[in-house]
């Protein structure tokens, strides 16, 4: 679940989303959360670490998911489709929208730093015209300062860019991996995406 205000997106997820091995009996869910803001996605190092851990909690061990759900004593009747609808909607589903909204608010922030960095430059375009006289220096030293302006926001929308394809990558392959063990005739990732958008 995703809170977001205006400047920070406050993510809260159940513990088992990022540790697999976090299902025993009689074991308390506890809930955590993570507040992100343009800070941490411009230099996503936290990030990056979460998101990794949320990919290896679902997707990289979703064979193994799907078996513990057969072992598991209140699933143990359940038939196979069952078992894995509940693996889908307790466990994935919940996991890729925690990520789909981090990337989102990192795509958000990318926009508004664009945006924000074009209203300075136009208004540095004016002041420009004025220092080139004064000091000849001043419009290499501004077109030093802008170009690295512009890498802030360029390093962000890559990281975008790169983390929606590994999404698509990871869901492309969980897709294929339910098709074969589950429900060959169900689209998962339409449903998903179906589900996201209501």
């Amino acid at each position: 679940m995703a809170k977001q205000g205006q400047e920070e997106l406050t993510v809260s997820f159940s513990e088992q989303l990022l540790d697999p091995n976090l299902s025993f009996p009689d074991y308390q869910q506890t809930t955590r959360q993570l507040t992100l803001n343009r800070a941490r996605c411009v230099d996503p190092t936290l990030i990056d670490t979460f998101l990794r851990n949320l990919r290896h909690g679902s997707d990289d061990v979703i064979k193994q998911k799907l078996n513990n759900y057969s072992k598991q004593t209140e699933h143990r009747n359940d038939t196979r489709l069952q078992k894995c609808d509940s693996l889908i909607h307790r466990e994935i589903y919940p996991n890729w929208q925690v990520r789909d909204s981090i990337i989102d608010f990192c795509a958000a922030q990318a926009t508004q730093l664009k945006h924000e960095l074009d209203q300075q430059k136009s208004s540095e375009v004016i002041r420009t015209t004025v220092d080139t006289r004064l000091d000849p220096y001043s419009v290499r030293d501004l077109q030093h300062e802008e170009e690295k302006k512009y890498k802030q926001w360029n390093d962000l929308n890559n990281w975008v860019e790169n983390n929606r394809t590994i999404e698509g990558i990871l869901r492309g392959s969980s897709d294929h991996f339910l098709k074969q063990n589950c429900d060959q005739n169900v689209d998962y990732l339409r449903k998903f995406w179906d589900l996201s958008s209501k």
